[in-house]
Formats: C-alpha cells, sequence, structure tokens
C-alpha cells in the first residue's frame, strides 16, 4: 500500500498514512517490515543507490560540487612560528591527513590590523585576549590587560610576537590550535 490513496491525495497533504524523508546515508526502514522480502529490500536499496547516481549525475551536469569537495577546494592557512613546537605539532598533523597548508610565519610578516579582525571574524570573537600572548613581556609592558581591542590589535600588528601561535584558518572559520589537536574542529 502506498503513503497515500492518489496523488491528489498525497498532494493536499489528505489521507497520508506514513511519508520518511531519509538523506542518502538515511536507511529505509520500511525494508525490515516482515511483510517484505529480502528481495524486496534488496530492489528498494538499489533503487535507492540509482536514484542517489541519478542526483549525483545531474549536479554534477549543473556545476554544482559536493560538500566534502569543497572543503578540499579550501587552502588551509596557518599562521606558524617555526621555532614553536605547537606549530611544528599542527603542520605535522596536517600533513599526516594529507591537508596541504599555507605557512605564513607572522614574525618574519607580521599580520596587519585588518587581518587581525578578520582572523577574529573567523575565529567568532570579539576578543582580542584571544589571540594574544599575555605572557609575553611585551603585554606586560605595554599594560595591555587594560587595553581596548582597537590598541590591542595594534599592538600585534607592531609586535608580532604578541600573536597566540599556530592559529589555523580554513574558508571562514579558525581555531587557535593549543594543543594542534584543537585542529580538528574544523577539519
Amino acid at each position: 500500500m502506498g503513503i497515500a490513496p492518489s496523488v491528489e491525495d498525497l498532494q493536499a497533504g489528505r489521507n497520508i498514512q506514513v511519508l520518511e524523508l531519509n538523506g542518502l546515508t538515511g536507511e529505509p526502514a520500511h525494508i525490515y517490515d516482515p511483510q517484505h522480502s529480502v528481495f524486496h529490500a534488496q530492489r528498494v536499496l538499489r533503487q535507492l543507490w540509482r536514484d542517489a547516481c541519478n542526483i549525483a549525475a545531474a549536479n554534477k551536469k549543473a556545476g554544482a560540487m559536493p560538500t566534502w569537495l569543497e572543503c578540499a577546494a579550501m587552502t588551509a592557512f596557518v599562521w606558524f612560528n617555526p621555532r614553536c613546537s605547537k606549530s611544528r605539532g599542527l603542520k605535522a598533523l596536517l600533513e599526516e591527513r594529507g591537508i596541504e597548508a599555507e605557512y605564513r610565519e607572522y614574525l618574519e610578516q607580521p599580520p596587519s590590523v585588518a587581518e587581525l579582525e578578520q582572523l577574529m571574524r573567523q575565529l567568532g570573537t570579539e576578543d582580542a585576549l584571544t589571540i594574544m600572548r599575555s605572557k609575553e613581556a611585551p603585554f606586560q609592558e605595554q599594560n595591555l590587560a587594560a587595553a581596548n581591542t582597537a590598541t590591542r590589535l595594534a599592538a600585534i600588528a607592531a609586535t608580532p610576537s604578541l600573536l597566540e601561535r599556530p592559529i589555523l584558518v580554513i574558508g571562514e572559520r579558525a581555531v587557535v590550535a593549543r594543543p594542534p589537536e584543537r585542529a580538528t574542529e574544523i577539519l
């Protein structure tokens, strides 16, 4: 028996007995109904995969890109200090997973205030302390604990050793990877 006695009933939302929507990884639970044979279950599953292949082909023809390819197409970017063991640990983790990244040695190429503002948006924070090394001498010397965000960001741009490390950026998301395993939050 179908889910509705007629197409008109289905379109009108009348007399519907069961309506189950599954994503591609969802399992059609009705195949376990004792009224159906194992051959029925196999037919249903074959049709499910046939439909999935047809949808994928149509999406490919339309230029759609699967989510995993979108992720793979995004460039990983790391604010990096080669002398830092956590930075080296993050690099090893990314290499182990086959993720290519662009590494910016921020002590050699300091970030601008605009880049730091973007980084904070990617981290989802308005607190500049999130990206600051508060135990560094320049932090204490400039009394940055009492400073506002603009002053803190200007201090990082002028004294890049104040930038916390490593920071991994993928797409519009970022994470302070201390410890390096925190990178898995956005991988």
